[in-house]
Parts: C-alpha cells; sequence; structure tokens
C-alpha cells in the first residue's frame, strides 16, 4: 500500500511478487492520475444510482472488486482497470508521452498499437504498453540496470517483467515511465466518444 515518503513528489508502492517484496517510486503526479481517473469512474456509479452489489454484477464481480478499486485499496492491474472501466461501457486508454517521436508508421508497434483501437479490444493494450515502454527504453540506449536504479530496484526485477508482464500493475507501468523519461497518461473514455 501506499505510504509517505521521503521526497515529497514520490510515494512508494510495495508490491509482492512470489516471495519477494519489489519497492518502487511512483511519481506523485500518477497516483493523483489514477485518483482522478477512480473520482470519474466512482462519480459514474453514483449517477447511475448503483450500489457495489449492483454495479460489480454487470462484469460479474463481487462487492469486493468494486470496494477495492474505488478505494485504491491494492495495486491495480491494468486489466482490472479495463474491466472496472467496462462496467459503464467506457474504457481507460494508456498513453505513452512522445511515443510517436521514437515510432515508425510500418513498424510492429504501430502494427500492434493498430490492433488496440477497436474498443472492446482493450486486452491488446497491455502487450502494446509494455512493448512500447520497453521499446522507447532501447531507443534512448536506457539499460535495464539504469531502469532498475531509478526505481529502486534490481535490474532482474525490470528484465523479467519486461520478458513476462501480460498484465502489469499500473503503478509499476508508471514507475517504469518515468525511469526511462516519459509517463504514462491515462484517458477515459465513453464507447460514443471513442476515435477509432
Amino acid at each position: 500500500m501506499a505510504s509517505a515518503a521521503a521526497a515529497p513528489s514520490l510515494v512508494h508502492v510495495a508490491k509482492v511478487v512470489a516471495v519477494t517484496v519489489i519497492n518502487y517510486k511512483v511519481h506523485k503526479e500518477d497516483t493523483e492520475t489514477l485518483e482522478v481517473l477512480r473520482d470519474r469512474l466512482r462519480d459514474e456509479r453514483l449517477s447511475r444510482d448503483w450500489t457495489y452489489p449492483q454495479a460489480g454484477a454487470q462484469i460479474g464481480r463481487s462487492e469486493n472488486f468494486l470496494y477495492e478499486m474505488e478505494n485504491l485499496r491494492s495495486s491495480i492491474k491494468v486489466e482490472n482497470l479495463q474491466l472496472w472501466a467496462s462496467i459503464y461501457d467506457m474504457r481507460v486508454e494508456f498513453i505513452v508521452r512522445d511515443f510517436w517521436t521514437f515510432a515508425w508508421p510500418n513498424d510492429e508497434l504501430s502494427f500492434l498499437y493498430r490492433l488496440t483501437r477497436p474498443f472492446d479490444n482493450h486486452r491488446m493494450q497491455r502487450l502494446w504498453l509494455v512493448s512500447a515502454l520497453r521499446r522507447w527504453r532501447e531507443r534512448l540506449g536506457v539499460s535495464t540496470l539504469d531502469v532498475g536504479e531509478a526505481m529502486g530496484i534490481k535490474h532482474d526485477s525490470v528484465t523479467q517483467w519486461e520478458r513476462t508482464a501480460s498484465n502489469p500493475y499500473l503503478g509499476y507501468v508508471m514507475a517504469y515511465a518515468r525511469a526511462v523519461g516519459t509517463s504514462v497518461h491515462l484517458q477515459l473514455w465513453k464507447r460514443e466518444d471513442w476515435i477509432f
């Protein structure tokens, strides 16, 4: 869970992976971004006058799922964030700041990005997000050792995450992005406003 950090603009988040505890820093701006998104989704539930059980029933989840999401009680995974938004026929778009300055129109990441565009195909977005951040790091010439040092974790953890992150924790994604000199912005879309 998040706790106050020594630096005023950082929050420490602990994530348990197997038996190892990984501590990484999440920028205050990223925490605020997530809180704004949380407030918008909570307001959407309240505007529909739904209880936790009613909202959770829309996606076959218990009221505990909604309670955890709305209170930011657990480390939120990318897929859970999308699932949460889908309750209200919305989706979250993950935008890597300045990514398109490093991508080419016909490379594999551009192709993968196009696969994320259909409104209901948000699962491809997870793959694109991790791949885009890894490509960003590689194109800048930043090593996993540098990323690990900036995040305050071992570089082996960074390497493993790049290879195996099929449903990453959002806090880790945001901390990784900051460590490689960019950031991930979250855009909440209603189906009728989605730009394909």
